[in-house]
């Protein structure tokens, strides 16, 4: 019996939380590493064992030598470790989409023409930008900002008379037991690579998807956009959530439109043209309760909130008041909260 192709692509998300939350974590351990590296380089070196000014600053430029030099070779690392792991994902997700079609519509059999191994996803992740830049870039504007960081914060600290340890604690934040740390440059270069490897895996993931629903595109009648129901779900997803374009219609959005973007897009079955009796709707999850039925869009969720104080509440968190009212009177949609350029529209900028 076929299956509801869109509760089946919900399914996945789970897998793809999974792996992006493994790799999120392996990120997050080498950033950690490697800033542990930096402090035990800034102790070794102690710019604030040294009383006049040219030995300071000295000092403070041989710290950040060294740890350029170490980022010369770890750095490299991490990209290799981000290349091999998103292609790897990419060619799971190429096969799963072409098995899960299979899934779908039963009897008639769907194309497997090969060529989507993992040669073929590392490729990609090292020639082809995703939300602008390419994984090669990306990492390496991950290096530069932690750099200025730790020196902006090294130079604070001496332009304030702190000691050792309080420039420490800038780079490595305040300690929260159990070696665990909040705050300071590690909070933040920590964050922006887990935000990394999340925006890979989900570029990956779907051009996996795209190049398995392209070589059977005769099956399809499109794709479909499908964000996630829950409140950390941006304007610019929740605008596209339940459009529909043609495979290979230059203009459709494909995931992710922004960073940390959790979309998806999943295949619309020509069930017509098959001659195959479409299967019962499905389900899909959401992130306030049970499951819905799969065609619910974001819209649909976010209105259906109106109907309670608490409800609403959450809709101000998500949008602000002042959008979440307007919306609540009916004066505004996400289609409208959105510019051309996928940029979220100043209220100013609203046409109401």
């Amino acid at each position: 019996m076929a299956e509801d192709p869109t509760a089946i692509a919900i399914r996945n998300l789970v897998t793809l939380r999974r792996l992006s939350n493994g790799l999120a974590k392996e990120m997050r351990s080498e950033v950690r590493g490697l800033i542990d590296e930096y402090v035990s380089l800034i102790a070794k070196l102690d710019p604030t064992a040294v009383v006049r000014d040219s030995y300071r600053r000295a000092r403070v430029e041989k710290v950040l030598k060294e740890i350029n030099s170490l980022n010369a070779e770890r750095y490299p690392q991490i990209r290799r470790v981000l290349e091999t792991t998103t292609a790897q994902i990419g060619a799971q997700q190429a096969e799963w989409a072409t098995n899960s079609l299979q899934r779908t519509i039963g009897s008639v059999r769907v194309s497997t023409k090969g060529g989507l191994g993992v040669p073929y996803f590392r490729s990609i992740m090292k020639t082809d930008p995703f939300d602008g830049d390419t994984l090669k870039m990306w990492v390496k504007r991950h290096e530069v900002s932690t750099v200025n960081a730790v020196r902006q914060q090294i130079q604070l600290g001496m332009a304030q008379s702190e000691t050792l340890g309080d420039i420490v604690r800038r780079i490595r934040g305040r300690s929260a037991g159990g070696g665990r740390f909040t705050g300071g440059v590690l909070a933040t270069s920590t964050k922006q690579a887990e935000g990394i490897a999340r925006t890979a895996i989900t570029y990956i993931a779907n051009r996996g998807h795209m190049a398995a629903y392209e070589q059977n595109a005769d099956v399809l009648t499109g794709v479909e956009f499908t964000a996630t129901l829950d409140s950390r779900t941006t304007e610019i997803c929740a605008r596209w959530d339940g459009t529909v374009w043609d495979v290979d219609d230059p203009k459709k959005q494909t995931p992710p439109l922004h960073f940390n973007c959790r979309s998806v897009l999943v295949p619309v079955v020509d069930w017509e043209g098959l001659g195959i009796e479409p299967p019962p709707e499905g389900k899909r999850v959401r992130g306030d309760g049970p499951p819905v039925r799969s065609s619910m869009t974001y819209e649909e969720w976010f209105r259906a909130k109106g109907d309670t104080p608490a409800g609403r509440a959450e809709q101000d968190s998500i949008i602000g008041r002042s959008r979440a009212e307007l919306f609540r009177k009916g004066d505004l949609t996400f289609r409208q909260m959105i510019g051309r350029d996928n940029r979220v529209l100043t209220l100013e900028e609203l046409p109401v």
